[in-house]
């Protein structure tokens, strides 16, 4: 009988499709596989194999599969199964979790090329009919033969391109390819070995006397590839050609004595840490084993540790069990900020068994892992090996969807953060909630740390869902001092010039008079926020999204942060003319141009996202920061988690108002959260600490609970409000943001959706209503907000609700489903 494959396409689509397999390839076809499809009338993607089968589709003709990528699986079985519940669960395309779990040097797909037709002689009276961008195109590839369509748009005007190759192509003068491109490419150095007849004593002094009397610069360079091949067996090409000159050594490879090679290196940093061990206090021996009791029954636990308790020591602890079994475990973390200090953490502790796999990193790199992971069974069991193999794995919530094939543990550190949560793009998952299930289908367990855990988390612990252990003794002696300071009293001094109140000013004064470090957090990047003029009032607005720009003085330029869209600072309004333009508000550039006038004999730097763009300087910054050479470091929220300074005594929130009045039902379990972990940055070791909250409403009842240090009372309170408004943890939320360019399109959709929904989930639904924001990207957005009940299944539901929205679905209309539990 003929074999079926279903396979996952790389798009935005929901199901699989199926392919027949030729016969030659059917012994070759395995689950988890990579095949090269045709997909549509042209197109070529590579697929993943998702299923065997033997029953044909009665909907249309199946095509073959043109040929199978792999020897070995690139993906496992129950990766496909957790991508299949992930598509489920949070209602998004199968083919976008495959996009954001496999690594871009994994996907290929077709290129578009174009090719001279050699068969066709061109004679002057065609040529002179050309145009000049034809002509430039035609000359182009009578020397390259075959070149990308994109290239033409460094010959011709990238707008002339299509119109001119359609030219070309209706004169026959050039025809349309498609080649299939794979964009992973192994790193290639060239190394350098001697002769094989020369690796005999006798014949290698014979070249040597030679040399002596011909060419003392070869000479030179020979002796010393022997003296670097003695040091190391292998001897790169370059390195042998920083020393001598380059031209001995090419000489040398000409007349035979040395040969040249090429072999595969890896691009993965392997860095030197000395080892040192970590001792647990008695407190936190106790946390471990508590936590060991609660895996007798419990997949999940709660590791309740108050900031500086020694959380990250435990988790060592627990990865070390794992690693004398042979497992894997993966450590996530919220922000790549965080990596910097816990990878020479970890390092210390474990050596290069460690990995980090985050979005900086290239996507050569990133593949790299993706394969040294697919061959950890192997590398284990060998000794050359098996200190370099990649058993604990350090990353945000992408490193998730890494190909694990021995996993122990999983540890989410701050699980608590919003930074869990994917609501950029397409799939709109909880990183959180989606290990834990991970963790279900790989029988591994799951220790949640923080020291503000999420209201979801806690309440599962009080039902008896997950396990949990306190670890409430800090681990230094230090204490942390906690201020507001009303911004009322100082405003009629501070007007718009500055945001340093006098007290913060004096504690900053203080703290570098004794040479100590100063944390300040702004959430705003930018130089500011709002641009306007004096004369009409019209604001700088993006044209795309209904948000005004931000103004980045380093580049003097306007930039929205929804869209990306970039304008140059106009001089003149365009509205009424008038030169009258002013700027309001404070951004982080600004705040550090306004220290930078304050405290002119300090180093002060910026962490922000636009300090941070590059692959290193994170590790840069905090490297910086550590070492003392900065002394005041202002950022936003990545500098309010997880890092370890022992000289920092100071740390201060700038516009606390912005945290609390955010529009969101989290808002003050986010802005309790943010304000106790900012606070852990400060007195880390013997050193007292001070945190100073600069505010215009000191009486907000979420200040005055963190003034008391009572997170659970906050708990409390949040949970009834949630219980009452019926909000997660106690119901599962659906938000449906209905989009269209078209402002009439986009409001009729969402009405029509929410007609459709009434009758199955009447008083649970809400809506649609303009957001905040009703404009992004040149999309137009309508909202609404269902409130699925907790004792119905979610599959349940799920089948409703997308019956319901194929009904309004077209090529006009998107609706992106964000789901909240």
């Amino acid at each position: 009988m003929s074999i079926f494959v279903d396979v996952i396409v790389p798009l935005s689509i929901s199901q699989t499709y199926c392919y027949s397999v030729p016969e030659n390839l059917e012994s070759a076809v395995s689950v988890g596989k990579r095949v090269v499809v045709q997909f549509g009338a042209k197109k070529f993607y590579a697929g993943i194999i998702a299923a065997i089968h033997q029953n044909p589709p009665k909907e249309y003709t199946t095509k073959d599969i043109e040929y199978i990528l792999d020897d070995a699986p690139c993906v496992f079985e129950y990766q496909i199964k957790f991508w299949k519940w992930m598509s489920d669960y949070y209602m998004c395309k199968l083919g976008d979790v495959m996009n954001a779990a496999l690594p871009s040097g994994l996907k290929i797909e077709t290129i578009s090329k174009v090719q001279l037709n050699k068969d066709l002689a061109i004679d002057k009276e065609v040529f002179d009919k050309l145009s000049e961008n034809e002509r430039k195109v035609l000359d182009h590839l009578v020397h390259q033969h075959i070149v990308k369509i994109e290239e033409l748009g460094k010959i011709i005007p990238k707008y002339s391109v299509p119109r001119v190759i359609k030219s070309l192509s209706e004169k026959n003068i050039l025809f349309f390819k498609e080649e299939i491109e794979e964009k992973f490419k192994p790193k290639m150095v060239q190394y350098v070995e001697l002769s094989t007849e020369l690796k005999h004593s006798e014949k290698l002094q014979e070249v040597i006397q030679q040399l002596e009397k011909r060419s003392f610069k070869q000479l030179e360079a020979l002796l010393a590839y022997l003296q670097l091949s003695k040091a190391k067996s292998l001897v790169k090409k370059n390195i042998l050609a920083e020393r001598v000159n380059k031209a001995a050594v090419n000489a040398l490879i000409e007349k035979g004595i040395l040969l040249e090679y090429l072999m595969e290196e890896s691009r993965l940093d392997n860095d030197w840490f000395e080892k040192k061990e970590t001792v647990l206090t008695e407190k936190q021996m106790n946390a471990f084993l508590s936590i060991k009791e609660h895996f007798k029954d419990k997949q999940t636990c709660l590791l309740y540790g108050e900031t500086g308790s020694g959380k990250t020591e435990i988790y060592i602890e627990w990865i070390k069990e794992q690693l004398q079994q042979g497992k894997q475990c993966l450590y996530l973390v919220p922000e790549i900020a965080l990596t910097t200090q816990l990878i020479q953490r970890l390092k210390r502790v474990f050596g290069n068994v460690v990995y980090v796999y985050h979005s900086k990193f290239s996507e050569n790199e990133r593949t790299e892992i993706w394969k040294k992971l697919l061959h950890f069974s192997d590398d284990i069991k060998v000794p050359a090996k098996k200190d370099n193999c990649a058993q604990i794995i350090l990353g945000p919530r992408s490193a998730l969807f890494l190909p694990f094939q021995n996993l122990g543990l999983i540890v989410i550190d701050e699980e608590h953060d919003a930074s869990f949560r994917q609501r950029q793009k397409p799939p709109f998952y909880n990183a959180r909630d989606a290990a834990i299930y991970l963790a279900h289908l790989l029988n591994t367990k799951v220790i949640l740390g923080s020291a503000t855990p999420s209201v979801e988390t806690i309440y599962n612990c009080s039902i008896g869902k997950y396990g949990k252990v306190v670890l409430s003794e800090k681990y230094g002696t230090a204490k942390v001092r906690k201020k507001l300071v009303d911004i009322r009293k100082y405003y009629h001094l501070m007007q718009n010039s500055t945001l340093i109140t006098p007290p913060l000013f004096e504690a900053m004064q203080d703290r570098l008079s004794r040479k100590e470090q100063i944390l300040l957090f702004h959430n705003r990047r930018g130089y500011v926020p709002i641009t306007q003029c004096l004369k009409c009032g019209w604001i700088a607005k993006c044209e795309n999204c209904d948000v005004s720009m931000v103004y980045h003085k380093q580049h003097n330029h306007l930039l929205c942060h929804y869209c990306g869209t970039m304008t140059l600072l106009m001089q003149l309004c365009p509205a009424c003319g008038s030169c009258n333009i002013s700027t309001k508000g404070w951004g982080t550039e600004k705040i550090e141009e306004e220290l930078c006038r304050l405290f002119p004999d300090y180093s002060i730097a910026r962490m922000d996202q636009d300090t941070t763009r590059s692959k290193y300087a994170h590790k840069n910054i905090l490297q910086d920061f550590q070492e003392q050479k900065i002394d005041i470091l202002i950022g936003t929220q990545m500098i309010t988690k997880g890092l370890d300074f022992a000289n920092v005594t100071l740390v201060a929130v700038l516009y606390a108002d912005g945290l609390l009045h955010f529009p969101d039902f989290r808002s003050f379990e986010r802005a309790s959260q943010l304000l106790f972990q900012l606070s852990g940055r400060a007195g880390r070791s013997t050193k007292d600490g001070e945190m100073i909250i600069q505010t215009f409403e000191p009486q907000h009842s979420v200040l005055q609970m963190f003034l008391e240090d009572n997170y659970d009372k906050l708990y409390e309170y949040v949970l009834n409000e949630r219980k009452l408004h019926h909000y997660p943890p106690f119901t599962k939320l659906y938000e449906f943001s209905i989009k269209s360019k078209d402002e009439k399109l986009s409001e009729d959709a969402a009405n029509r959706l929410f007609a459709f929904l009434k009758p199955h989930f009447k008083e649970h639904l809400s809506g649609p209503i303009k957001p905040y924001i009703k404009k992004i990207n040149q999309y137009y957005l309508h909202k609404i907000l269902l409130k699925g009940l907790k004792n119905v299944p979610y599959s349940k539901i799920n089948q409703k609700i997308q019956h319901e929205m194929e009904k309004i679905l077209n090529s006009k209309i998107l609706v992106d489903v964000i789901v909240d539990a």
